[in-house]
């Protein structure tokens, strides 16, 4: 591989895990409002809505561990050939 290949993969993998979690933050805001709409007419909601963590979904933390793991494979991979 070359060695620019790894610094893409781990980019792509990076890039996927934040676009993963963004929108299960979405998911999240859009979840509360239809909630809060729905309670409008005489009953309770929660005034803030409920965010889900960074290690709460499996993909968001595997696709970050990998991307990171390439990246440092990309770092290794340019540092052995500069030797």
């Amino acid at each position: 591989m070359k060695k620019s290949t790894y610094f893409i993969i781990g980019t792509l993998f990076l890039i996927f895990s934040g676009l993963i979690y963004t929108i299960e933050r979405i998911n999240s805001i859009v979840f509360w409002s239809v909630h809060r709409i729905a309670a409008s007419g005489g009953g309770s909601y929660p005034t803030d809505p409920t965010m889900p963590s960074l290690t709460e979904n499996f993909f968001v933390m595997a696709f970050l561990i990998i991307g990171i793991l390439f990246f440092l494979a990309g770092l290794l991979n340019v540092l052995k050939e500069m030797k």
